[in-house]
């Protein structure tokens, strides 16, 4: 891996508002700073999951390849073959290096003591797998050294990219923000009429002859009633991109398989239904607000599903008995 961004997909509504899909890979060290992007409702894939009202302001959709879900041995490959080397700079009070360095010798220096540390982790990690350590405890230490693909999706940029393409923001992110805004300068998008989907990891053209008028609103385990087969191979790659398997070739079976466990009764995961969504009809935000989403003058597929977000959360007392936990102020 290396860094890399292209727009998946870039739409555009009767009424001018811009919806973009991005697949970008960056140092995965940079990942907290897209989480800055979005307070709320912020998940891995459909692995990783936190249940809250959504916001309404202009965040950032975001699923996310997951060290939970990447098999040790392709963690280990992917750092050994092509680990993420930072670009050095000097030390400096406050939170940005000063400059990057211009002494060849130094910056050699500081790639091998890098690679060193590197080696030593990998060594760590496999000894920890070696003992029956589960990959979401392994995989941790070597993050510093991974690559991270990542699908966002959101109708305004212009906040995101004036703070992560400013020549104060972190290094590694800088140069994928500014790829981004740069691939979306030059990006036309398609125009959709209503009932027209944005959709994903769908072949355009595929996408253009699909249309749906948003149905009634249903419960998770009713999500197939609403969503057909086109809607939902976008939101089961959505999700694979958690095992940066996304592009892989598969079967609807498969697509069918991974959406039911998205939609399970017990838990259901969201997060990659935010990247699908149809232009909203004039009057409609305003006269069902609970439609509204981080996605402006769009009806996001996420919101065709009641049981979108927990906004009850009730255990019961024999549940939380079984935590463990006596004291909340020390966890304990």
């Amino acid at each position: 891996m290396t860094y890399a961004c292209r727009i998946e997909r870039d739409s555009i509504s009767p009424l001018g508002d811009r919806l973009t899909t991005f697949v970008v890979t960056f140092p995965r060290v940079a990942l907290a700073e897209v989480f800055t992007h979005r307070v709320v409702s912020t998940s891995h894939g459909y692995e990783e999951v936190a249940y809250c009202d959504r916001t309404t302001t202009p965040d950032i959709s975001k699923n996310s390849a997951s060290s939970r879900a990447i098999p040790f041995a392709r963690m280990v490959r992917g750092v050994i073959g092509d680990p993420y080397m930072p670009e050095w700079t000097e030390n400096q009070a406050g939170m940005q290096g000063k400059g990057m360095l211009e002494l060849d010798s130094q910056w050699r220096r500081s790639d091998q003591t890098w690679r060193s540390a590197m080696e030593v982790m990998v060594g760590h990690a496999q000894t920890l797998h070696t003992d029956g350590i589960h990959k979401q405890d392994c995989n941790r230490l070597l993050e510093p050294w991974a690559w991270v693909t990542q699908v966002m999706t959101a109708t305004q940029w212009d906040n995101f990219f004036a703070l992560r393409c400013h020549h104060m923001a972190f290094p590694p992110f800088r140069r994928i923000a500014r790829m981004m805004f740069l691939a979306r300068r030059e990006s036309v998008p398609t125009q959709l009429d209503y009932d027209q989907w944005h959709l994903p990891f769908v072949p355009l053209a595929e996408q253009m002859a699909f249309h749906m008028a948003p149905g009634a609103i249903v419960a998770a385990r009713d999500a197939r009633m609403v969503f057909p087969p086109l809607v939902r191979q976008s939101v089961a790659r959505c999700a694979w991109v958690s095992y940066e398997n996304h592009d892989k070739d598969a079967t609807q079976e498969a697509v069918d398989r991974t959406f039911d466990r998205l939609c399970n009764d017990d838990i259901a995961h969201m997060s990659p239904f935010e990247s699908q969504a149809t232009p909203m009809r004039p009057g409609l935000a305003r006269e069902r607000q609970e439609l509204r989403s981080n996605l402006n003058g769009w009806l996001q597929a996420r919101k065709l599903i009641s049981t979108e977000c927990v906004r009850n959360y009730a255990p019961s007392d024999e549940e939380v008995a079984s935590w463990g936990i006596t004291d909340w102020r020390t966890g304990l």
